[in-house]
């Protein structure tokens, strides 16, 4: 390899590679120049390369770095070593013996031969890098904050780099204050300061807090005591910002543990560029990968890529909002469908005796799901939007209207099975009493039998499950009005109407003769209308008065609730905790740093 060095260019034959690691911090590279002298240079953090100087400016070194850092650069100390051939063919060797290791102890052998060959390093000085912030990082996270998501920060930076990112990018607010759980070295000390640092925060709990801390006092908080833990995990939900530093990939993983088994059960997202995340990716609940220029791993262990950290503002708060939506409503469908259309035969068993006689004819058993209720809910599944993308980015504080999965609660589930019931029994019983009074309603003046009964039953279950999607979209279109309407609707009368015509069953000619009756229409307009004036009507009731609304779903959560939790919301003004099971609790989102 070739370097320019003050104009003029030296050549150089690598001949080994120390890798870099989470645990060493640092890698160095063994070259050869053309005069025959062997040269180890090494790179790292100054926590993992300075204990292994001997020589150079150290205590100068020290000051630049901590000055980078407070200016939020990304520092790095760089060392080297001369060494003689025969010096270098004995620790080469035992290099290349530990990589041939076998045993379970692999990875300590290999990094004490590293080590042996690292000893007694010369300080040469320290780098400052710039890594910028990518365009709109402040306005995401002020979204994300407003929608009621807390962002944690897990970083391998220094304290002060990471704290001046933090401020740079609006995570952290100048105003907040900064509790420091750093430079632990016992755990007695650490639980004083956690101890402290909880008093304060249960002392003012109007005041913003922002909680920094390191790798080996983050080691105690976590693995010390149950005492530790506790103190840690009430410190961390009164804080507005979280910021962990020079973490590992395995620290990374545990907090990430740590907040799923929070009380509240938030639901966690894990952000990442580098192989450093890929541990709290995998585990969190969502882990999202950005493309960076530290590799793909991220990326290809993640559920989700993208390629800036401002795409996550569009894909939480509008496609996430939309889906949730359009999955909730499909799912539920799905069973309120099948309620109207086969709790009839349940009702019509005590009339047959409990025997096998269907209320419905073959056709109508085969094609309900796979035609006459599948195009709407299909386009409803891909296209439905309850707000705009426009209004939901200008309005972040509607992601807070799905929180806590909200749409698939045990009270909205109830809400579906309820209206299907009430739709079964009107559709079902009012044809029933009325035949039982009169049974001659059609034109010819014949009377309604067994065939016809259950036909004009499942025109009208058709005609409700449909129209009752339609009434709950929030996105009418005409691909979707038209999958309801003409294309279900006026496609089940024309296949029924044919099938009529050239069928040799009970119900030849039936269908056809029931369109000519104007009984038959009457009737049916009615019983659509009963069975969906309630959704009407709960539909006013939830979007027009949201006080009567709040006060309905309150008592169903009281009613189908299994239990009371402690919940935290958080919006712009600041964190609010609250003891009460009707308010909102939060998500929270682990982010690392390194994308930002």
């Amino acid at each position: 390899m070739s370097v320019m060095v003050k104009g003029k260019v030296c050549h150089y034959r690598r001949l080994n590679t120390l890798e870099f690691t989470s645990d060493r911090k640092r890698m160095s590279v063994v070259v050869q120049d053309r005069d025959g002298q062997i040269w180890l240079y090494c790179k790292g953090a100054e926590s993992s390369v300075i204990p292994l100087t001997e020589a150079g400016p150290i205590n100068d070194t020290l000051k630049h770095v901590a000055d980078f850092a407070l200016r939020g650069l990304r520092t790095l100390v760089i060392c080297y070593k001369k060494l003689s051939v025969k010096e270098y063919s004995q620790l080469a060797a035992q290099v290349e013996q530990s990589r041939q290791t076998l045993s379970s102890q692999r990875t300590s052998i290999i990094a004490a031969s590293y080590n042996k060959m690292e000893a007694n390093l010369t300080l040469l000085g320290a780098t400052g890098v710039e890594d910028e912030l990518q365009e709109g990082v402040q306005e995401t996270l002020e979204s994300l904050r407003a929608a009621g998501i807390k962002v944690w920060i897990l970083t391998g930076d220094k304290v002060e780099t990471a704290v001046n990112i933090s401020l740079s990018c609006g995570h952290l607010k100048p105003n907040a204050q900064q509790l420091y759980l750093t430079g632990h070295n016992t755990k007695e000390t650490c639980l004083q300061t956690l101890n402290l640092h909880r008093k304060q925060v249960c002392r003012e709990r109007l005041q913003h807090y922002g909680l920094v801390v390191d790798g080996q006092s983050l080691n105690f908080a976590l693995s010390a005591s149950q005492e530790h833990l506790e103190a840690f995990q009430d410190i961390c939900k009164a804080c507005t910002a979280v910021i962990c530093c020079r973490m590992s990939p395995l620290q990374k993983c545990q907090v990430v543990q740590l907040v799923k088994s929070f009380p509240e059960k938030p639901i966690t997202a894990a952000i990442g560029d580098g192989a450093n995340d890929v541990s709290m990716i995998q585990e969190a609940h969502v882990g999202l990968g950005i493309m960076g220029k530290e590799g793909r791993q991220a990326v290809r262990c993640s559920d989700f890529a993208f390629a800036r950290f401002k795409f996550l503002r569009r894909i939480l708060l509008v496609h996430g909002h939309w889906y949730y939506i359009r999955v909730a409503t499909l799912v539920q469908y799905f069973f309120y469908k099948n309620i109207v259309f086969i709790t009839p035969q349940l009702y019509y068993a005590f009339s047959n005796g409990f025997s096998t006689q269907p209320l419905y004819d073959t056709l109508f058993l085969t094609f309900y799901n796979v035609l006459f209720t599948s195009l709407p809910i299909l386009i409803y599944g891909l296209f439905e939007q309850n707000y705009s993308a426009q209004t939901l980015l200008d309005y972040p504080q509607l992601y807070t209207d799905i929180r806590r999965n909200v749409l698939m609660s045990w009270s909205s589930f109830f809400q579906w099975i309820l209206f299907g019931l009430w739709h079964s029994v009107v559709l079902y019983f009012v044809p029933y009493f009325m035949i039982l009074d009169n049974s001659v309603i059609l034109y010819n003046n014949t009377s309604m039998e067994m065939a016809a009964f259950g036909t004009f039953i499942f025109h009208c279950v058709v005609c409700v499950a449909n129209l009752r999607l339609v009434l709950r979209s929030h996105y009418w279109t005409w691909l979707f009005i038209g999958s309801a309407l003409p294309v279900t609707i006026c496609g089940f009368i024309a296949v029924t109407a044919v099938y009529s015509i050239v069928t040799t069953t009970s119900m030849a000619h039936v269908y056809p003769i029931m369109l000519g009756s104007c009984t038959f229409w009457l009737l049916s307009l009615i019983l659509i209308v009963a069975c969906l004036v309630p959704d009407c009507a709960f539909n006013v009731l939830q979007h027009y008065t949201p006080a009567a609304y709040a006060k309905l779903q309150k008592s169903w959560r009281e009613v189908f609730s299994t239990k009371n939790r402690n919940h935290y919301s958080f919006n712009r003004s600041g964190i609010q905790r609250s003891d009460a099971a009707e308010r909102q609790e939060s998500r929270v989102s682990v982010v690392s740093a390194r994308p930002i």
